[in-house]
């Protein structure tokens, strides 16, 4: 049956489903999750330099100059981390 030129796709689960060896269980690839993990690590370090610019300016001769810088690498890490992907 013709669909109109538009390609059907079937939904994760059914896809699943319908290329399923017996006997075989699908599971999500472990390195996916371990590249996820090294993303949000990163993130974290590139806020956790924000802070410490932030911190470190404070005390400086103008404050107000490095709580602006600091913010920069901060909004960049908190972005990459909940951004879109």
């Amino acid at each position: 049956m013709r669909t109109g030129g538009r390609r059907c796709y079937p939904s994760t689960a059914r896809a699943q489903e319908r290329f399923a060896r017996p006997g075989v269980e699908w599971r999500p690839n472990p390195r996916f999750a371990m590249h996820r993990a090294v993303a949000y690590a990163i993130s974290t370090v590139i806020v956790l330099l924000g802070v410490w610019i932030i911190a470190a300016g404070v005390s400086s001769g103008s404050p107000v100059l490095w709580i602006v810088v600091g913010l920069v690498p901060i909004v960049i890490g908190l972005v990459s981390a909940f951004g879109p992907t």
